[in-house]
């Protein structure tokens, strides 16, 4: 969209049936590991972005910008779907796809280029909000899955322990307790 561009209704509806879209679709992972009524990917994603508001302030990062990256980074899979390691698509296909769709859905709403470039500073790493947020991504799928197991959902465990060893701070990982004995 370029900033001659104004916004309208139409586009506003067009982006918000993707939203809505991620609003409805249950994570894939939790699917996966027989989880009853699990998160949307929404709900993750506002996950996402009230830790990075806490952590980024807490670390001397820029909490509105983390919270930004937060909210967009799984915006993509609203046309991608939410991919696993199961569904076998290699990374940087994975990668390419997301980016593609990443950039249709927020065509119509980004004229400056705020919203992609939050994006691709999640999938890049390109700033310490970037990385902060690329970290809490999987502390908030270890802390989830922290309360499937809880709940009485012991495979969630499983995505616990990915989560953990894909976190590269070290200081965030030291915010996660270790995990309990599997039930």
């Amino acid at each position: 969209m370029a900033a001659s561009e104004p916004l309208n209704a139409r586009r506003l509806e067009s982006f918000f049936a993707h939203v809505a879209a991620l609003k409805r679709m249950p994570r894939k992972g939790w699917v996966e590991r027989g989880v009853p009524d699990p998160e949307s990917v929404a709900a993750h994603s506002f996950g996402v972005a009230a830790l990075a508001a806490v952590t980024a302030a807490a670390g001397g990062a820029d909490p509105a910008r983390a919270a930004l990256i937060a909210v967009m980074h799984d915006v993509a899979e609203a046309l991608t779907g939410d991919l696993t390691p199961a569904d076998g698509v290699p990374g940087d296909r994975k990668r390419r796809q997301e980016e593609q769709a990443a950039r249709r859905i927020l065509a119509g709403v980004d004229p400056d280029g705020t919203l992609m470039a939050a994006w691709l500073d999640y999938a890049e790493r390109r700033t310490p909000e970037g990385r902060l947020v690329k970290d809490l991504d999987k502390i908030d799928m270890a802390l989830q899955a922290d309360a499937y197991t809880r709940e009485g959902t012991a495979a969630a465990g499983t995505l616990r322990r990915s989560a953990e060893r894909a976190i590269r701070a070290a200081d965030l990982r030291a915010l996660l307790r270790p995990a309990g004995p599997a039930t």
